[in-house]
């Protein structure tokens, strides 16, 4: 199981991720050197607006390098999406972890799964191009203040930006709604 702690974390004495809590966050990564493992967190929130949306859409992370992704989803609703986005594509072992809440020392109680049921669905996180053909399914939060959360790994590519989306039934309002897209940076 993986271990989520704190607030930033320095790997291998190269990088330093540094995440925000509930909602508001940002990113800093300051790494060179290649083959090594960071984390991203993501969470899908309530904006002003009563919108779910990621709380950051803008990701910078080093090229070839594993990347480890965790989302914590507090949407309760279920947006339909093609048949298809409730399948795992694209992540390192062609799974991910879905949990819904932690044990006692702090590790994902969860289950590795290649997919969820299309009735679930509540959010994706999507990456298509430039090598990538990534697609996660993010089942619905069980109720208020009860998130899902999923995990799962990616190893990153080359050098450039790749749009990622969400691409359920709420990206019918276009996808300049802010918070259901964004840019995956590798440098």
């Amino acid at each position: 199981m993986t271990r989520w702690s704190g607030t930033a974390r320095v790997l291998f004495g190269v990088a330093v991720l540094a995440v925000a809590s509930a909602g508001v966050g940002a990113y800093f990564l300051h790494a060179t050197p290649t083959n090594q493992s960071i984390q991203v967190r993501l969470t899908i929130s309530q904006d002003e607006f009563g919108l779910f949306i990621y709380n950051e859409t803008s990701i910078r992370v080093p090229s070839n390098s594993l990347v480890e992704f965790m989302i914590t989803n507090f949407d309760t609703n279920h947006h339909p999406a093609a048949s298809g986005f409730a399948n795992v594509t694209g992540t390192q072992s062609g799974t991910m972890t879905e949990a819904f809440g932690w044990t006692q020392e702090g590790t994902l109680a969860g289950q590795s799964v290649s997919g969820i049921p299309p009735s679930t669905l509540s959010q994706t996180f999507t990456m298509i191009g430039n090598g990538y053909d990534l697609n996660v399914p993010i089942p619905s939060a069980v109720g208020p203040g009860q998130p899902s959360i999923v995990s799962f790994s990616i190893e990153t590519y080359g050098h450039g930006e790749t749009t990622w989306v969400c691409e359920t039934a709420q990206t019918d309002l276009g996808y300049q709604l802010t918070g259901l897209t964004g840019v995956v940076w590798t440098s």
